[in-house]
């Protein structure tokens, strides 16, 4: 019997989102981004992720963007996320942040 990985609140805030499948949510988030990203590239976020840095994530739709999110908290068990967790960003807001930030353009 394997442990099922702890996401935290990122986690359970997505699971209640979808209603009811909260024991496979952080599974098929996790299985999602590794199939989204790649082995290399998600080896490089959690890399970021770990080493506290800031990560950007960008997709035309929520759903691929808030799996990739959890995908990434879920896999950081156990240690918890401890900045800002805003998996979907309203598209009003998308532009000021990319002018604010500086990102790679590897997108998923």
């Amino acid at each position: 019997m394997r442990a099922k990985p702890q996401g935290g609140a990122a986690a359970s805030v997505a699971s209640a989102a979808v209603g009811g499948a909260a024991s496979d949510w952080p599974d098929w988030c996790c299985a999602s981004l590794l199939r989204m990203a790649g082995a290399e590239l998600l080896l490089e976020m959690l890399s970021a992720a770990a080493q506290e840095g800031s990560l950007l994530l960008l997709a035309d739709e929520s759903l691929p963007l808030t799996a990739a999110a959890v995908g990434l908290a879920v896999l950081l068990a156990p240690f918890p996320w401890q900045g800002g967790f805003l998996p979907v960003l309203p598209q009003r807001m998308r532009e000021e942040l990319l002018q604010a930030c500086n990102h790679s353009d590897t997108s998923l």
